[in-house]
């Protein structure tokens, strides 16, 4: 499966997933907005979660 559609990898049990597409490293995570959506009523939960998620993509655009 991940050999033929590597995108997929993103809903395995592995968090972050590199591979190549088309001759570019590509790196992708589940996008967590969606869920912390779904706890935004806990304000300082929301707020940490956002603030790692954040970081997160910041060092998986610093990694290309």
């Amino acid at each position: 499966m991940l050999t033929d559609y590597p995108h997929f990898s993103i809903f395995m049990p592995c968090r972050i997933a590199i591979y190549e597409d088309n001759g570019k490293v590509v790196i992708s995570t589940m996008n967590m907005e969606i869920m912390l959506k779904a706890v935004s009523s806990n304000k300082e939960f929301y707020k940490e979660a956002t603030s790692l998620f954040g970081a997160l993509k910041l060092l998986m655009k610093q990694i290309l």
